[in-house]
């Protein structure tokens, strides 16, 4: 069985996940690698899922309006690093947001 991947899938749903809306038929375009993963009938080396399915549950919840536990999306996002990178990662990225606006920061370095 083949499968062809469509590269651009990722970036255009991470971008339509920071508008908020499906800029590109994301959510239709994502039924088929979804559904051929979880058949395991298409396989990625594991920092590479992860990141897909991180990818793919932001848009869930930011676009679709689904009920994804932030801590989920997180940790995917996480698991594509060395373990022992996990918690420098997030704590630079927690340190990048400012607590009023939630938006990143700046830190001049």
């Amino acid at each position: 069985m083949r499968h062809h991947v469509d590269v651009e899938l990722p970036i255009e749903a991470f971008k339509a996940a920071r508008a908020g809306v499906d800029l590109a038929n994301i959510g239709s375009r994502y039924l088929e690698p979804i559904a051929a993963l979880q058949a395991d009938d298409l396989a990625f080396p594991d920092p590479v899922e992860f990141a897909y399915y991180a990818i793919y549950n932001c848009f869930r919840k930011y676009v679709s309006g689904e009920d994804i536990a932030d801590w989920l999306i997180v940790n995917q996002a996480l698991a594509v690093h060395d373990p022992g990178e996990a918690a420098q990662r997030l704590t630079r990225a927690i340190d990048g947001v400012d607590p009023v606006t939630g938006e990143g920061v700046s830190s001049g370095r």
